[in-house]
């Protein structure tokens, strides 16, 4: 059990399902979405919709919020690794199941 267990027992996992929920039909949305573009559309679709999760990354990152800004502390201590590190982990082929 870890120490974020202890002091917060299972309400990171229930916080955590409940992100991964959303994120999940969110992109699903964007996959159908994409699917009515036409192949003509379909690169100013994706420009469009990068610069919409940059943008909302932008906010949560810089928020005002104290809650937020807290969150992305625990965060921060608990990452580990670069991004570059774990694409290449996700990447690589011997890391995945058969």
């Amino acid at each position: 059990m870890s120490w974020l267990d202890r002091v917060t027992g299972r309400t990171d996992e229930k916080m955590a399902g409940i992100a991964m929920e959303r994120a999940r039909d969110a992109a699903w949305k964007c996959a159908l979405e994409y699917s009515y573009t036409s192949p003509e559309e379909r690169a100013n679709y994706l420009a469009n919709r990068d610069q919409k999760v940059a943008h909302f990354g932008y906010k949560v990152v810089h928020s005002k919020s104290k809650v937020v800004r807290a969150i992305m502390v625990v965060i921060n201590m608990l990452e580990t690794g670069s991004a570059k590190q774990k694409i290449e982990l996700l990447n690589r082929s011997d890391d995945r199941p058969n």
